[in-house]
């Protein structure tokens, strides 16, 4: 009895260095074209630097009369970023309170090229008070496009209603730049209805990459990749037995931090993430 115990555990010793040495075996190679973290195209988008760059929607020494307030918050994010304060009283709702920045110095820069897609992020914590999301208002940030002669114009929202004072992060539909758009601005704001939220992490970015990864060593039995928020982006499904060598380009949305999983056939786990060390 005691020499098959011996033996019992001899054998769970070799398992474990076999099942070590085969996830060790896997490895990992994560880039993209361009590279991620995406070129923020939004100057102080933190307010990092108080209200350089925006502009307040109203006039300052009307806010106490009005029933709003607009002011940089230090430490609002996590106590490690500044964020927009915005507060806003039931006779103030009928309008948007918040800043905006002209994109105008983008379209010189060539920053903005239509035909190119582009998409909207921040990040927002909004009090109970606050209603509405998309369309329909609420807490968060807009991008509107303009036509020279303000006829055409083109909207997406990243907004939403309460959050329950928690920090969230929100993510327009992205936007292909119309041909005939050559105006535009960045709004963060609380629109049609009344409540406190604070904004920060406004990014306006390039809306896709290009994700190539790589997996080598061991034999590879599936390999999925993952957006910061759980969702599948890719999935290869199970493949040929005896594969030692994958690579897969996809495209995705570039405000995402993502995971790559690759699983051997002794069903042992590797995982990368891309960036790697980035904040979500």
């Amino acid at each position: 009895m005691r020499k098959l115990c011996v033996m019992s555990m001899l054998g769970l010793v070799f398992s474990a260095l076999f099942s070590t040495a085969s996830l060790a075996a896997l490895k990992i190679e994560v880039s993209s074209t361009p590279p991620l973290p995406a070129e923020n195209f939004i100057p102080n988008s933190n307010f990092e630097n108080n209200m350089q760059s925006w502009t307040m929607l109203g006039k300052p020494e009307d806010m106490a009369s009005e029933g709003w307030k607009v002011e940089p918050a230090s430490n609002a994010y996590q106590g490690k970023k500044n964020a927009l304060y915005i507060k806003v009283e039931r006779k103030a709702n009928s309008r948007t309170r918040g800043a905006y920045q002209s994109l105008s110095t983008l379209f010189i820069a060539g920053k903005l090229v239509p035909g190119k897609s582009y998409v909207l992020s921040c990040r927002v914590n909004a009090g109970k008070s606050v209603k509405g999301g998309g369309n329909l208002g609420g807490a968060g940030v807009i991008l509107s496009v303009a036509s020279a002669d303000w006829k055409q114009m083109a909207t997406i929202y990243a907004r939403t209603d309460s959050t329950n004072d928690k920090w969230i992060k929100l993510v327009s539909q992205p936007l292909k730049w119309p041909e005939w758009g050559v105006a535009g601005m960045v709004v963060p704001s609380i629109s049609y209805t009344e409540g406190e939220a604070y904004i920060s992490d406004i990014c306006l970015s390039e809306a896709y990459v290009d994700l190539s990864v790589k997996v080598r060593g061991g034999v590879i039995s599936q390999v999925l990749v993952a957006d910061e928020t759980g969702k599948t982006v890719f999935d290869s499904g199970s493949l040929p037995g005896g594969t030692k060598d994958f690579s897969k380009s996809i495209s995705v949305l570039s405000v995402y931090k993502y995971k790559v999983t690759a699983l051997d056939n002794e069903g042992n786990i590797c995982e990368q993430e891309y960036p790697a060390g980035s904040s979500k």
